[in-house]
């Protein structure tokens, strides 16, 4: 990290002192940012990006961003306790109450999976489960585990098709999971339809291609902040650029399957964010973005 932002970080004038809202070590800010001004690019990431250190924890290391956090985004990554919230999860079940969501066992066992990772600081984590293994409720109750227990703040859920978006929105809104409510009740989702991002949205459902549009072909005055988001669920997350019946006008973003690969990465790693991706068989470009499975559940080990 730029060592002339780390001094600057210590160096506060007098007249300064009533900004300062506390002091971590040797620093007075928590978190500092460096730029060459060159857009990030992948094969040069030290010398391209934003970079971002979070001073608060002398075991933290600077990362890449491909674009500037919010203003609110700081904010909530300033009050966000990530080891209260781990310990939460350690010590919470909210999972198997058979008045809630009353998941199976295999479907505690993936989201357990997917919260070691992340327990171990792992950015990524893939679930591999059959067809008809539940893969909607595991997410369901994925989501609901992490926004109770305050791990994260807001959640992308992210698909490739519209219909694959509207299943979702009828899950969210039907399965009950505390107080006979459900998840649409108990949080702010917004729908495939709603494309703004405000503060108190704890969910939001959207398609690659919608992403890919805000991100890469944005002609508004605004860009999606990086911060927005600090979890990506992606769903189906094998499936790739298809010239079929279900193909609509948005598939015209993409020349051909390497083309929408590469798209599909940049809008998932666009987000300074923990990404989890759903799937029944990891294809290349899946295992490549999310690693090996955590948890994998077949059709045989239903039966």
């Amino acid at each position: 990290m730029d060592v002339q932002a780390k001094d600057y970080a210590q160096c506060f004038r007098e007249e300064h002192t009533p900004y300062i809202v506390s002091k971590w070590h040797v620093y007075q800010v928590p978190f500092i940012f460096a730029t060459n001004g060159r857009k990030y690019l992948e094969q040069y990431k030290e010398k391209s990006g934003i970079w971002f250190l979070d001073l608060r924890d002398e075991s933290n290391i600077a990362k890449p961003l491909r674009g500037w956090m919010s203003p609110q985004g700081i904010l909530e990554w300033l009050e966000k306790d990530i080891e209260a919230a781990n310990n939460d999860l350690k010590n919470t079940d909210l999972l198997t109450d058979k008045e809630g969501l009353n998941l199976r066992d295999y479907q505690v066992e993936a989201i357990g999976a997917v919260e070691d990772a992340i327990m171990k600081d792992a950015k990524t984590a893939l679930l591999s489960m059959a067809t008809g293994t539940g893969k909607t409720r595991t997410i369901l109750g994925m989501i609901y585990r992490f926004l109770k227990l305050g791990r994260f703040r807001r959640i992308l859920f992210l698909l490739d098709r519209t219909a694959l978006g509207e299943q979702a929105q009828d899950v969210f809104k039907e399965v009950k999971l505390e107080e006979v409510m459900s998840l649409d009740e108990i949080y702010n989702i917004k729908n495939l339809e709603d494309k703004d991002i405000d503060p108190e949205t704890k969910i939001q459902i959207a398609t690659v291609q919608s992403l890919v549009k805000r991100i890469m072909y944005n002609t508004g005055e605004t860009m999606p902040s990086v911060s927005d988001y600090d979890l990506i669920i992606v769903d189906e997350a094998h499936r790739g650029y298809i010239l079929d019946k279900e193909a609509g006008e948005d598939e015209l973003l993409y020349r051909n399957q390497d083309d929408f690969v590469s798209k599909y990465r940049t809008v998932i790693e666009y987000f300074d964010a923990v990404k989890v991706a759903l799937t029944e068989t990891p294809a290349l470009h899946t295992s490549e973005i999310f690693g090996k499975p955590v948890f994998e559940y077949s059709n045989e080990e239903q039966l």
